[in-house]
């Protein structure tokens, strides 16, 4: 953004170059793979009318994932940073119900239990965070600089901050009035759930876990840089600034790190839902979430607060807590069924009994 608010460049540019260098590298991959293990070109075209319905399925999330791209810039023209973090702590909640009716994936309620009690913690986390560096941020809604007579130069001295009192955009972390930010940020975080399930799911389903990543993922970033592409054509006037000026207007080193940095995370959901799944990617972003904030410490002099010390280790402990219920260690150990008063109570086996020893005798 530019000191007054606004994009100096398109943002449908930066999510077509993310999803055009995910595509290229996957890409690059696969053909290198399938010339070394000589494969032929007949085991990668459609022989069916099915098969072109399986290569139309990676599509849906191809569309869910621009979808959810470009509404992260919207979403950060409505609300400060600090508030768009904190609100999207909600996706933990939507991703696990998604996990459950679209996955048929199972979760207990020691699972349930746990899930909430991270979605509460790290709320509480990045609260106190955000309230010892406390700001005030003033927004416009201007995604691009317009284009006139096919003048593409950017203003020479942008116009002055609105103030607190006549701004209708203006976002304060302790004033919460509603604004379109958080039906924006609501959307966003089911829209990105259910694309990581349904991804999850066409990785894994009909013999995909044995499929090439990098074939999957290539078809995935084809359907991406297209629809994105497309949000550029059908947008007017992204279309008219597009014509006239070009797609590298307004690009910085800022944009081109924020691009490599935005391929570089898809890719590693894509790997880890390919090779793991929704919910620990969930677990892991916010265990990351912790751990940064922790660094902060000790790079940028954060000093955390009261909440701050009882709201990680609650994060930590859920996260654990998960961990241990999905390992099923109490449900794996030997049992005892013996009767007392009429009524049976079961005995977890202890180990090192002498029953035990002459058994392994």
């Amino acid at each position: 953004l530019s000191p007054d608010g606004t994009y100096l460049y398109l943002p449908a540019t930066v999510v077509v170059a993310s999803e055009a260098l995910k595509l290229f590298i996957c890409s690059f991959i696969c053909l290198f793979l399938f010339i070394r293990d000589g494969c032929q070109w007949d085991d990668v075209c459609w022989h069916s009318f099915r098969d072109f319905l399986r290569f139309l399925r990676w599509a849906i999330p191809g569309l869910l994932y621009c979808v959810d791209n470009l509404l992260s810039f919207y979403t950060i023209s409505y609300l400060s940073p600090a508030v768009v973090v904190l609100l999207s702590n909600f996706g933990i909640i939507t991703t696990a119900i998604l996990f459950r009716f679209i996955l048929r994936r199972h979760l207990s309620a020691v699972r349930w239990a746990s899930l909430l009690i991270l979605f509460l913690s790290i709320v509480g986390l990045s609260d106190s965070t955000n309230g010892s560096n406390h700001k005030t941020t003033h927004v416009t809604l201007q995604v691009a600089t317009p284009v006139t007579n096919g003048n593409c130069s950017q203003p020479e001295s942008p116009p002055h901050h609105q103030s607190s009192n006549n701004s209708s955009l203006d976002v304060s972390l302790d004033n919460y009035s509603w604004n379109p930010g958080y039906l924006l940020i609501a959307s966003q975080c089911l829209i990105a759930s259910f694309a990581n399930v349904y991804n999850e799911k066409i990785l894994k389903m009909d013999g995909g876990i044995d499929e090439s990543f990098f074939g999957q993922n290539t078809r995935l970033y084809l359907f991406g840089v297209l629809f994105a592409s497309l949000s550029l054509v059908v947008h007017p006037p992204s279309r008219q600034r597009l014509v006239s000026c070009g797609p590298l207007l307004g690009h910085s080193i800022s944009s081109i790190g924020l691009i490599v940095v935005t391929a570089a995370l898809g890719l590693t959901v894509a790997f880890t839902l390919k090779f793991r799944d929704n919910m620990f990617h969930v677990l892991v972003s916010e265990v990351t979430a912790v751990l940064v904030t922790l660094t902060s410490m000790l790079v940028l002099g954060f000093r955390p607060g009261l909440h701050f010390v009882l709201h990680a280790p609650s994060a930590l402990l859920a996260v654990f807590v998960y961990a241990m219920e999905n390992q099923g260690y109490v449900k794996d150990l030997p049992i005892h069924r013996t009767w007392a008063d009429g009524e049976e109570t079961v005995r977890l086996t202890e180990p090192g009994s002498d029953s035990d020893m002459e058994d392994s005798l």
